[in-house]
């Protein structure tokens, strides 16, 4: 499988690079320079929410879309992260998360547009909608996702995040771990 991130004598997370992915533990903040470009003159800050869950749910795609989002539901992990942004990043952060909204409106949509049509007689436009319309939807969160941060893999404490720009590293000591078999909110 993959090897485990690096951790200090302390038990802390050492920031690293994998691959294109920074690992860093859940929560740590991304703060002085713009996350997704490096630009020092980063002035806004963003609270960045990304979620991961095992590759097999997207697979229920083939199988129906409303297992897949309920797969994705109950299989997801979180992570939040304050984030730096420069002006010009700033923009395009925020208008992905308008294309997130309406893309999610717009599967919303066509479910109950699939409805009226069904209802309408109009079965065979109705089953057409009902099938394509959410994959649609959902296709365009993902598009807009990715002008954001987003999670590779979780494992434990550490975050894979795709999406840093490659001079980007924490800007404060990474929390340590909680004890081996220690409930996840008893940090020190």
């Amino acid at each position: 499988m993959h090897a485990p991130p690096p951790v200090s004598p302390n038990g802390a997370l050492v920031p690293t690079r994998i691959g294109s992915a920074l690992v860093v533990s859940r929560g740590t903040p991304l703060l002085g320079a713009c996350v997704k470009c490096g630009a020092p003159n980063a002035i806004h800050r963003r609270t960045a929410h990304v979620a991961w869950a095992p590759p097999w749910v997207y697979l229920t795609v083939l199988i129906s879309w409303l297992i897949t989002v309920a797969a994705y539901y109950v299989t997801r992990q979180l992570s939040t992260h304050e984030v730096a942004l420069c002006d010009a990043c700033v923009e395009e952060w925020d208008r992905s998360g308008t294309e997130r909204t309406l893309s999610a409106f717009a599967a919303i949509g066509s479910v109950i547009a699939a409805g009226g049509l069904i209802a309408a007689n109009a079965v065979g436009a109705g089953v057409a909608m009902l099938l394509g319309g959410p994959i649609i939807g959902i296709a365009g969160i993902l598009v807009a996702s990715k002008k954001r941060l987003r999670a590779q893999r979780m494992e434990g404490d550490a975050v894979h995040l795709l999406g840093v720009d490659p001079s980007i590293r924490p800007s404060s000591p990474t929390p340590p771990l909680p004890p081996h078999g220690a409930p996840p909110w008893t940090r020190t």
